[in-house]
């Protein structure tokens, strides 16, 4: 699962495998829209640098030409992507990518679509205490216990917790617990924050 935010390289390699040369040599990709475009760079077997070809925003469509292609050539083109963000509570989904391609004299070729899965996580925070009570003496314990979930598919990373602690209170202990393993136990109120990461 690629995460939302990530950058996606695509590699497309474009050879002519016969005989013959091929001439006016047409392609396009078609890009779904959960994927941002941000660059296509071409290259030639030597490696050097050709023409970028444009993108159509309404048909999500990159388009390319290549005037000749030599027998036995190949050219790469490599586009830059960007997994974009997803629509409302959706924390997944699939983006599809295909390319297509004509040329002089020979048939149309689609390739087939090669998807991907794109995902968010989603943070749920839990907040409970050992007491219902309103008011509470002055020595009573009072233990708060914040549990933290990710509802997402994919991890969530550095992950931190902030929890204002009224005037009054003294903080005696901290755990810090990770799928109910203990990972961490401060007496320090003015220790620096602690980052975590958590799973889908």
């Amino acid at each position: 699962i690629t995460k939302v935010g990530d950058q996606v390289i695509l590699n497309i390699v474009v050879s002519n495998l016969t005989k013959e040369d091929f001439t006016n040599v047409e392609l396009s990709a078609y890009i779904d829209e959960a994927l941002n475009v941000q660059k296509l760079e071409t290259y030639d077997e030597e490696n050097n640098l050709l023409n970028v070809g444009s993108f159509d925003e309404t048909t999500r469509t990159y388009s390319w030409s290549i005037d000749k292609l030599a027998a036995g050539d190949s050219q790469t083109f490599v586009i830059y992507l960007e997994a974009g963000s997803l629509a409302g509570t959706e924390l997944s989904r699939n983006a599809e990518f295909k390319v297509k391609g004509i040329a002089e004299g020979i048939e149309e070729y689609e390739s087939e679509a090669f998807n991907m899965k794109l995902g968010r996580s989603s943070i749920l925070v839990k907040q409970t205490t050992n007491t219902t009570n309103s008011y509470v003496k002055e020595g009573e314990t009072i233990e708060y216990v914040f549990s933290i979930t990710n509802e997402g598919p994919v991890i969530a990373k550095s992950v931190t917790l902030t929890d204002y602690i009224p005037e009054g209170l003294i903080v005696n202990e901290i755990r810090y617990e990770v799928n109910g393993q203990l990972v961490k136990q401060s007496m320090s109120e003015a220790e620096e924050a602690t980052y975590a990461n958590i799973d889908a």
